[in-house]
């Protein structure tokens, strides 16, 4: 779809997690692809105003302006323990009136919080139409890993966000979930209007993907794996992507693999190596190591399977993991939880992978079948994982029904 120059700005709005990387393949992609073609979007980054003055922080983002290829504005927000000294939606709101541009626009609010903002600011929402961007139930995230019975506190955080969800739901124009089960959820519990809900799975720019047998060989032999049978894990140590069974599975994947080696790329090393340590997992079988975002497609590359286990919970069997697709894109089957997404029923249904029932450790036959399943058909597997990536979680296989939601919001304002 082509766009004429006389089009409302699209402004993507991004609260306190500009430096995240999930911020760059959700938000700063779609908003440079659609940028590509024809529309005229841009960035409003809120950071705390720390990371105006901290020397890490001002080269982080000068790193990611340099990435981005579209207009990104940061504005300042308190600090995080002097949260109230402004408000976020005044500054919004200044922003606004001194911004040249007199057309309406759209804001796509990344998350809650933006969300919020956005409602709070009355030219925002005098001028705009807003897209809440729902990428996950943010008042079930605050309570995970709160164990036995919750605290005053911890009860009413959780009924505060529950509100605030509910409020930017009924509040906006459109709203994007990134799975069929949180719309469900978004329709029965946060009074979300139906028709107003669309689904646009967390999505990957599979062009960063496109790499050769030889990449892979390459990348093999500079970690020391040539002969080896990578498992990937591509993520945090946050209590939600349960680090716990992901190092019980590596442990398991040697008891029924002897030649598995598990490659953990993630944000936090040295809390793995512990946990690995923990688990009788040496350097020879195991390693956690930090990878640049933009590297992270030539190390996937390196695996022969990725490793997708969460435990039960709403946040988990509504959520979009980026990492599936990611793991799809360099086209590694996963050993997957039941409770994920849309992707645990994709997986079983597209024969991308294994769904792991129960604990991990009472899966070892279904491990080495598996294994053995693989082993004999890797190419095909790995073609399917790919050709899945690119027809339902890629950006540009998604990108028609987010302009279609932008056209119709355009259409009405």
């Amino acid at each position: 779809m082509s766009v004429g120059t006389d089009r409302p700005r699209i402004s993507y709005l991004i609260y306190r997690e500009g430096l995240n990387s999930v911020f760059f393949s959700q938000m700063a992609v779609p908003a440079m692809l659609v940028a590509e073609r024809g529309w005229k979007s841009r960035i409003i980054a809120f950071a705390s105003v720390g990371e105006f003055f901290r020397s890490w922080h001002r080269s982080a983002w000068r790193s990611l302006a340099r990435r981005v290829t579209v207009p990104l504005i940061r504005l300042p927000s308190p600090p995080a323990r002097y949260r109230n000294a402004w408000n976020d939606s005044l500054v919004l709101d200044l922003f606004l009136r001194l911004s040249r541009s007199k057309s309406p626009s759209l804001i796509d609010a990344g998350g809650t919080f933006a969300a919020s903002v956005a409602m709070g600011s009355e030219l925002a929402m005098t001028r705009a139409k807003m897209i809440f961007h729902m990428y996950g139930l943010t008042h079930e995230e605050a309570v995970m890993g709160v164990a036995g019975e919750w605290s005053d506190t911890v009860s009413e955080e959780y009924e505060m966000l529950k509100r605030l969800m509910i409020a930017c739901c009924r509040g906006s124009h459109a709203i994007v979930c990134v799975s069929d089960a949180m719309k469900d959820y978004a329709v029965d519990y946060l009074s979300a209007d139906a028709s107003r809900v669309h689904v646009i799975p967390c999505c990957v720019d599979t062009r960063r993907f496109v790499l050769t047998d030889t990449d892979r060989n390459e990348i093999r032999t500079r970690l020391g794996l040539s002969s080896r049978f990578v498992v990937a894990y591509c993520g945090s140590h946050s209590v939600w992507e349960a680090p716990a069974m992901v190092v019980r599975a590596l442990r398991t994947l040697k008891a029924v693999e002897p030649a598995s080696f598990g490659l953990i790329l993630t944000t936090n090393p040295s809390r793995f190596q512990k946990d690995l340590d923990a688990a009788g997992l040496t350097c020879q079988d195991a390693r956690a190591m930090y990878v640049p975002y933009d590297e992270i497609p030539t190390y996937l590359q390196a695996a022969d399977m990725g490793l997708l286990l969460r435990d039960p919970s709403v946040v988990n069997s509504t959520a979009s993991p980026v990492k599936f697709g990611e793991y799809m894109a360099s086209g590694l089957p996963v050993l997957i939880s039941t409770n994920v997404g849309d992707f645990s029923d994709a997986v079983r249904e597209k024969s991308l992978g294994l769904v792991i029932e129960g604990e991990v450790e009472a899966s070892e036959d279904a491990i080495r079948n598996f294994l053995h399943h693989l082993k004999n058909s890797s190419d095909a597997i790995r073609k399917r994982c790919k050709d899945f990536a690119a027809e339902r979680l890629s950006w540009q296989s998604n990108l028609p029904t987010l302009e279609a939601i932008y056209s119709n919001l355009i259409a009405h304002v």
